[in-house]
């Protein structure tokens, strides 16, 4: 016998239940032997077929999709599940080290999506590993690559203020000198959208040398 639930108990008539944990079973068909002797000493014996049909599939990771958006300094992540599961999305830099986690919880099947803000990241090649655990345990773990590039400009002028927004009269939040580096994160009109350091702003495009 794999188990005995039921063992030598004295029960009253009427509907009862057993309780067979069935973790450390593979798949297939089983019987379960259930025996009663009553007072007269007269024995029933009958046997029952129980179907273990374990899930043994790990989740579907499909459709993975990754865009960057340097106007807002986002990158978003979409993917497809094929059943409901327990999803962690995760980005690693080139050294191996996680610099996000951008979920840690259960989704359900169908479409996907998720959100990395890249503000305080250097230019570079970046993993995103998604996993997905079904209530079975199973699991499945994919990884793709992103790639964040920024672009740099040196500054042309003696002295360029970053401005709060693309009005020359609007209020100076930082100023750059002639040879420094800036991050370029979008052209507007006449104006680049700019990251110095903490500061974000805009600067006059004739200024700025690619």
């Amino acid at each position: 016998a794999l188990a005995t639930p039921v063992r030598d108990q004295t029960l009253k008539k009427g509907t009862h239940s057993a309780i067979w944990n069935t973790k450390a079973v593979s798949n297939g068909t089983y019987e379960a032997e259930l025996s009663a002797m009553g007072r007269g000493g007269n024995e029933g014996l009958e046997t029952v077929p129980i179907k273990i049909s374990r899930d043994t599939s790990a989740p579907k990771i499909t459709n993975v999709n990754t865009s960057g958006d340097y106007s807002t300094e986002k990158a978003n992540i979409t993917y497809t599940i094929n059943e409901s599961a327990d999803v962690t999305v995760e980005i690693k830099n080139s050294k191996g080290k996680v610099v996000g986690i951008l979920s840690e919880r259960q989704f359900n099947k169908g479409s996907q999506s998720a959100t990395w803000n890249f503000k305080n990241m250097s230019n570079g090649i970046f993993t995103v590993k998604i996993s997905a655990k079904d209530e079975s345990d199973n699991r499945e773990t994919i990884s793709t690559k992103i790639s964040i590039r920024k672009t740099t400009g040196i500054v042309t002028a003696n002295e360029l203020s970053i401005k709060e927004s693309r009005n020359a009269s609007s209020e100076t939040i930082g100023n750059l000198y002639k040879d420094q580096a800036v991050t370029i994160l979008a052209q507007q009109d006449e104006w680049y959208k700019v990251k110095k350091g903490s500061k974000f702003g805009y600067v006059s495009k004739k200024h700025i040398k690619k």
